[in-house]
Formats: structure tokens, sequence, C-alpha cells
């Protein structure tokens, strides 16, 4: 059976859920819609937030339905219930039919690193997984979003609540990616050490310092 791409890109957690609310924000000023502050955005999402809240970040227990794990441990079992949506989501739930097909698994911080060496064995590593004849092109730097106005500052008082749910969240998806699922012979991942440092760094408030 031949591989199948599958990217999860495991920005993190807060980086990830705050681009999606400014970005959220964004289309629907554009279009009229009045969006609720985003310090209510904490928690499960609602037909009232657009779908938008912090329980969106919880990729790590969508990348558990896959089956790579057998989440029968109960250490597994609470970080995948990081917070109420793993409860309605079935986190504790059987697999019936795990998917079959291996997967790729990368960190955004690789995309760009500063270490060409390991940027450019990258690309080798996703042009074999996808059995290319040729390597895949060099990835260019980021760009500016467009969406870069409506940018919230995380570490504001006011997000102090939001913040807490994204860092439980981003701790949880931490750990269990590199503890559990990629300990699975299906997960791919480049520069696994890099790959293991990246997500590491998601146990630290990015606020704490400043």
């Amino acid at each position: 059976m031949s591989a199948m791409l599958i990217f999860f890109s495991c920005c993190q957690c807060i980086s990830k859920t705050l681009l999606d609310i400014a970005s959220i924000i964004y289309s629907r000023v554009r279009s009229n819609v009045t969006m609720p502050p985003p310090e209510t955005l904490n928690g499960v999402c609602s037909e009232h937030s657009f779908n938008v809240c912090a329980d969106e970040s919880l990729f790590h227990l969508h990348l558990s339905f896959l089956g790579k794990t057998n989440r029968s441990d109960r250490f597994e079992q609470k970080l995948l219930n990081t917070s109420p949506l793993g409860g309605q989501l079935g986190g504790f739930k059987t697999i019936n039919k795990p998917f079959p097909n291996k997967v790729f698994l990368y960190e955004l911080g690789q995309l760009y690193d500063s270490n060409h060496t390991r940027r450019d064995q990258y690309r080798l590593d996703v042009s074999s997984f996808l059995g290319l004849k040729e390597p895949l092109s060099p990835i260019k730097d980021g760009h500016k979003s467009r969406n870069a106005k409506w940018a919230l500052d995380i570490c504001e008082p006011r997000y102090t609540a939001l913040r807490g749910s994204l860092m439980n969240i981003a701790r949880s998806a931490s750990i269990w990616i590199r503890e559990y699922f990629l300990r699975s012979p299906d997960v791919m991942v480049s520069s696994q050490q890099h790959f293991k440092d990246l997500l590491g760094s998601w146990l630290k408030d990015p606020c704490e310092d400043l």
C-alpha cells in the first residue's frame, strides 16, 4: 500500500488559534458581521463564535482518531481530554478501523528553519515520502499576513484566561505527540530530534519572559 501524504501543521497552539481568530475577525468585519471579543472565545465553540474558539487547537485529539496509538493508557487519555471538547468527541472511544496510511507530520518552524542543512533535509524527506523523482523546490521565507492589522497581543492581561487554556492544550499536545504519536512506525517526521525540540518549546508560556 502506497503512503498517503497527510500534513498536519503543528503550529504552536497559541499562535494558530489567535491567527484563526484574527482571520475570522478580518473576514467578518469585511462582511459587516460583528464578532464577539476575542477574550470571550475561551473553551467550546458555538454558532455565536462562528466556530472559532480555544478548543479548535485540540488538533492532537483529532490526530488520535487516526488510530496510530491504542489510547488505552490512562495518562494518554488524560492528555487527550484537556478540555470539554475531548469528552464530546469521545476521546476514549474505540477506533474500529485505524487509518491505514502513513502520516508525515511537521512543525511549522521546520519550514523556515535558519539551519539550511535541516531545511534541505526536510525537502528531501517530504520528496521521498511522496515518491517524487525530483526534490521539492526550496521553501521561500514567510510573508507578512494581510490580516496583520487584526493581530492580537496574547500577553495583554485581558487574554490571561484564554492564554491559560491554550497553554494547557499546547502542553498536552506537545507531550502526547512526542511520547505517544511518534512511537508509531506509521508516523514520519524530518530531523526527529529537532522536531521534538520544537514541540518541547510549546511547554513554555511565551509571555513569561516579557
